[in-house]
């Protein structure tokens, strides 16, 4: 109901009766609705910077300053991007799951030429644009009363002094569930060691919802809460061994 609407009106040229050719009145107006899909739109942002000199000096001096209007800073100096193609570039790989690859030839059908090389560089800048918002997100997550924490395998390729075989981690945590703004942090480090979960929680005191794994244990100031959803698994373990 939100979305805007594209009214289409049809009349007829000439509306007379067919029976007694008399002229025919407006009664009524049928609708039927339809939807609409424009794939993303892409232009073009010129920016026109005017010069200015000054006559007199053009008269006096030997030398005469240009000045230039300035425009607004890039989110990423001298990048050919604009905020909505950075958004959508990121969102369309860390929320659609589109990989950069795919982007590419996406944007090749509306006859733009990027590189994967450049929407990584992108992604890679950006991402070290929102680590103040991380910070503070992590501030945040500090102050509940409860943390959720898990930690999962993650293959990194060209990994510097490290093998593409090498196992890495991807550690995650969150608030609870029932809290008015959730925070989740997912905190990348090359190995599965209790010390991870120290560097990041540091001297957080409240509860700690974990499935169990000892390097959470090394904290001294948490009470540890078990999940439930991992306690069950026993009991069904136990079940089919009967």
């Amino acid at each position: 109901a939100e979305l805007e609407r594209e009214v289409h009106q049809y009349t007829l040229n000439a509306p007379y009766c067919d029976c007694c050719h008399e002229p025919l009145h407006e009664c009524g107006v049928e609708t039927s609705e339809e939807l609409k899909i424009i794939p993303q739109k892409v232009s073009v942002v010129r920016h026109e910077r005017t010069k200015y000199a000054c006559r007199q000096c053009e008269k006096t001096q030997t030398t005469s300053k240009i000045i230039t209007a300035p425009k607004p800073a890039n989110m990423i100096p001298k990048s050919m991007g604009t905020p909505e193609a950075f958004a959508a570039v990121v969102t369309a790989k860390y929320v659609d799951a589109l990989p950069l690859y795919r982007q590419v030839e996406i944007l090749k059908r509306s006859g733009i030429e990027l590189s994967r090389g450049t929407l990584s560089n992108w992604c890679v800048q950006l991402g070290n644009k929102v680590d103040v918002i991380i910070e503070v997100m992590r501030a945040h997550l500090l102050n509940e009363k409860l943390i959720c924490a898990d930690e999962t395998t993650v293959q990194v390729l060209r990994e510097q002094d490290r093998s593409a075989q090498s196992k890495s981690y991807m550690w995650v945590y969150r608030s609870g569930e029932f809290v008015e703004q959730p925070i989740v942090i997912y905190d990348y480090q090359p190995s599965r060691a209790g010390q991870c979960v120290k560097d990041f929680l540091g001297d957080y005191s409240g509860y700690l919802l974990t499935d169990g794994y000892q390097a959470y244990n090394g904290l001294d100031n948490v009470s540890q809460a078990g999940c439930l959803a991992h306690v069950r698994r026993k009991f069904t373990d136990a079940q089919k061994a009967q």
